[in-house]
């Protein structure tokens, strides 16, 4: 939807583009632990056979180190955790720092990505 509306504008002024690789391991250590990544490539394992585990108790247990009394309720959880999220990550990391090279090459002068977390 947000595409579609975007796409409706005066497109001589917008560049869409889904023309970048997924980011790499490395680029996701700039701005996180090697203990988080390395936790979501593990539970990325995890998930590929199994249904879609609700991710907040999973870091704040296994990242956090919280007891399991301090854990949010799986049930209230907002975000899971599934075979494909791993993927859609490293998309919109790679989305990001393709962005932010085409500003810094000048070859555009700002940028909006649409991802999700």
């Amino acid at each position: 939807a947000i595409v579609g509306a975007l796409k409706g504008l005066e497109e001589e002024k917008y560049t869409f583009s889904s023309e970048f690789e997924l980011a790499s391991r490395e680029m996701v250590e700039m701005a996180h632990s090697k203990e988080y990544i390395n936790f979501v490539y593990k539970l990325s394992e995890e998930v590929q056979n199994s249904a879609p585990v609700p991710f907040t108790p999973r870091v704040q247990k296994e990242v956090g180190m919280l007891e399991d009394d301090q854990l949010k309720k799986p049930d209230l959880c907002d975000t899971s955790f599934s075979k494909g999220s791993l993927k859609a990550a490293l998309r919109a990391v790679g989305s990001v720092c393709h962005a932010v090279d085409r500003v810094v090459q000048k070859l555009q002068r700002n940028s909006f990505c649409i991802v999700r977390p």
